[in-house]
This record gives structure tokens, sequence and C-alpha cells, in this order.
């Protein structure tokens, strides 16, 4: 996730999920405090934690996402959606 603005973004509550499952089931909430600077990237891992890339982590044993990739959707923390 990528924030493209000249702003710094608070992140804080919003959600993430892969757009097949809709928000029950495999969704990731980013956690109090998280902020993305202006051209700041964070990625959201499976079941690894990489502080260099953010630390996120979405703790699953399973995996979420297939070889060939997947569309996710990321939505505010009063539900709009952001991207996909």
């Amino acid at each position: 996730i990528k924030n493209r603005s000249k702003e710094t973004a608070d992140i804080s509550g919003w959600f993430i999920y892969p757009a097949g499952t809709g928000t029950q089931g495999n969704t990731f909430y980013f956690p109090a405090g998280s902020v993305l600077k202006p051209n700041q990237s964070v990625r959201i891992y499976t079941n690894e934690i990489h502080k260099e890339t953010g630390g996120y982590s979405w703790g699953s044993g399973k995996a979420l996402w297939s070889n060939n990739g997947g569309l996710a959707v990321m939505k505010d923390n009063n539900g709009k959606k952001i991207m996909e």
C-alpha cells in the first residue's frame, strides 16, 4: 500500500480484505497509530512480520492469495472504499 498524496495519511482503523470475501473472515485492520507519510509504502504479510516494510501481518496460518496474486479492497474506518 502506498500513500501517493502529499499529505500524511492516518490509516488507523482502516481495513483491507481479499475482494471475494467481503468484510467477513480474512480482514486486516490497521492498528491505532498507523500513519503513512507522503510516498511511504507498507506491506501486509500473511504470517510474517517485516519491520522494514511496516511490520504488519494478517497472522493467518493459511495462504490468503493465490500464486497469481489477487484483488484486495481497502476501506477507511467509516467503511468508505478507498481503493480496490
